[in-house]
């Protein structure tokens, strides 16, 4: 009995911060500034200018003075998936992040300590004759992941005007900046305009679209 009360209690706990969790959902549009892999017949591949789609979604827990945030944003590109040769491109960006919020009026600022990273997948079927560029495009199956440790900050200005940035430890292997912008006299389900940028040593892209927070 005495392991049942405080697990009851703790289950109670997590029921109650999920729902009264602020959900998120974005999307969008981008496109790959570079991307570095080496194909399975070893040459390495300097990919630019690839369109992609953005998704993202995830949650927000305040527990006590500590803000709780996880969630995932993804960016894709997939050609002729039906039919025989399949092209992928895949960049998965994980986080679990927790801040404390420091508020001067309309100001606040967030420090913030996390783990996540980027995760990357690159995959070519086979070898695929592309039709006005004269030229094959080798097969790849590659990925690649960094996920560590992540520290940042984010600043709020009245929650119309809020700029984000998290790396890793080498700030050189991983970083992103998000910037997410409403009209001052905006309601609160009126969506943010995100505008998103992920840098690295063999990745960059580059995202807009809109974010809707519940």
């Amino acid at each position: 009995m005495r392991y049942k009360i405080p697990a009851l209690a703790l289950f109670l706990l997590l029921i109650f911060n999920v729902c009264s969790a602020r959900p998120y959902f974005g999307f969008g549009v981008g496109y790959t500034v570079k991307n570095i892999y080496t194909d399975i017949e070893g040459f390495v591949e300097d990919e630019k200018g690839v369109p992609l789609l953005g998704l993202g979604l995830g949650y927000g827990f305040n527990i006590s003075i500590i803000n709780l945030n996880l969630g995932t944003n993804m960016d894709f590109f997939g050609m002729d998936l039906v039919r025989g040769n399949r092209e992928i491109t895949l960049f998965v960006k994980p986080y679990v992040i927790a801040s404390v919020q420091l508020r001067l009026k309309e100001l606040s600022f967030s420090p913030l300590i996390g783990y996540g990273g980027i995760y990357k997948r690159r995959y070519i079927k086979e070898s695929t004759y592309l039709k006005g560029e004269n030229r094959y495009l080798n097969p790849a199956n590659y990925e690649g992941k960094n996920i560590e440790l992540l520290f940042g900050g984010m600043i709020s200005y009245s929650d119309w005007f809020i700029p984000l940035f998290y790396c890793v430890k080498d700030i050189a292997v991983f970083h992103t900046f998000t910037l997410l912008v409403r009209t001052p006299v905006s309601e609160l389900n009126t969506p943010y305009l995100n505008l998103t940028y992920t840098g690295g040593e063999e990745t960059r892209t580059i995202s807009l679209g809109l974010t809707f927070y519940r």
